[in-house]
């Protein structure tokens, strides 16, 4: 397994820090970021190896060390100064480590789900299954909550009318006060609040931006052979006057 540091540049002098684990060091991997994802000319970037590790642990140590020697460089396309993000290669590769070392949680009497089937507790076990086959389980039959939403019309699987009239009638659960989001919102624990996020979605447009690949940037032909850019154009477009198709 190869454990490395590496540095994709573009022709246009930007340029992005990342870790990166493999079998084959010659996979033309680039980097999985915003930036080098939002690039549709890959033939513009190039990649060089800038450090090597032995362990997952010391590969994350040296890519926050490359990404704070850089970080304040204008060029720079990372938008933060610490090693960021957990990939299935790293989780893969920690796991494997605590195996060899005989200390992963799910090894032997360690595992817990072990420790409760030993002890009669798990819950797949005892009560459960008594339930199950008194028919009592509330996933059993008509106590199935998904089968009564069904039954009544209520599920939210049901489709665009039975979602329509349950808005119509103020009772959807995405409605006012009962919306998920709009709870975070009031108590101010949304992801969307707080410089950070307004710092992220700055670097995000700007990354966009350069790459040509931002929203206000798609270009497109109406039928009624009328041109423009942005996506929001094209909807107020051929919903209002000016499109010929709606006169």
């Amino acid at each position: 397994m190869y454990l490395y540091i590496y540095k994709t540049t573009h022709t246009n002098g930007r340029f992005y820090i990342g870790r990166h684990q493999t079998e084959n060091i010659d996979d033309g991997y680039l980097g999985s970021g915003n930036w080098v994802s939002g690039i549709k000319d890959k033939s513009t970037l190039s990649k060089e190896i800038i450090a090597t590790a032995s362990s997952l642990d010391e590969l994350i140590l040296l890519e926050e060390k490359y990404i704070d020697q850089h970080f304040d460089d204008p060029l720079n396309m990372n938008y933060k100064r610490a090693s960021v993000g957990w990939t299935s290669e790293d989780a893969r590769e920690r796991a494997l480590e605590r195996i060899e070392q005989g200390t992963h949680h799910f090894l032997g009497e360690n595992n817990p789900v072990h420790k409760q089937l030993a002890e009669g507790t798990h819950n797949f076990i005892g009560a459960n299954a008594k339930r199950i086959a008194k028919g009592t389980h509330n996933f059993s039959g008509e106590n199935n909550p998904s089968i009564a939403k069904v039954a009544n019309g209520t599920h939210h699987l049901l489709g665009p009318e039975t979602n329509a009239k349950r808005i119509a009638n103020g009772t959807h659960h995405f409605l006012g006060e009962n919306n998920p989001s709009a709870k975070k919102m009031k108590d101010g624990t949304h992801h969307w609040l707080g410089e950070e996020h307004k710092e992220r979605m700055r670097l995000q447009n700007k990354q966009q931006l350069d790459a040509g690949t931002h929203i206000n940037q798609w270009k497109w032909m109406c039928e009624c052979g009328k041109e423009g850019s942005g996506k929001g154009n094209l909807v107020r477009h051929k919903k209002g006057k000016f499109c010929s198709l709606n006169d």
